[in-house]
């Protein structure tokens, strides 16, 4: 669904995956690396993906995460306004609203 959603708001935001697999798979950040490249290559994720190496909580404040599952989408303005937040896989319903807040018209 977000690869979907990408496709259709190409000209109007930049996604960036954000991956925190070493956090449940410690080892060589760059194999993991290579690992979520190769993940969202076979996906099909034409936007890019990093990797966290920093420590949970430091992401999950970053970010203001409120639960330390998986996934969760926050769109966020270039000013830095929180647009949207979805925690949980996206429904094909969630995704509309997505593409309202990321194009303004929320």
């Amino acid at each position: 669904r977000l690869v979907r959603a990408h496709a259709g708001l190409a000209d109007a935001a930049e996604f960036i995956g954000v991956s925190w697999d070493l956090f449940d798979h410690p080892g060589d950040p760059k194999k993991v690396a290579k690992k979520v490249a190769k993940f969202a290559d076979s996906a099909g994720v034409g936007y890019p993906s990093v990797l966290f190496t920093g420590e949970p909580d430091q992401l999950f404040e970053a970010l203001g995460l409120s639960s330390q599952l998986i996934p969760q989408t926050v769109v966020i303005a270039a000013d830095g306004t929180e647009l949207f937040r979805h925690h949980g896989m996206l429904t094909d319903d969630d995704v509309f609203p997505l593409i309202r807040a990321a194009r303004g018209t929320a």
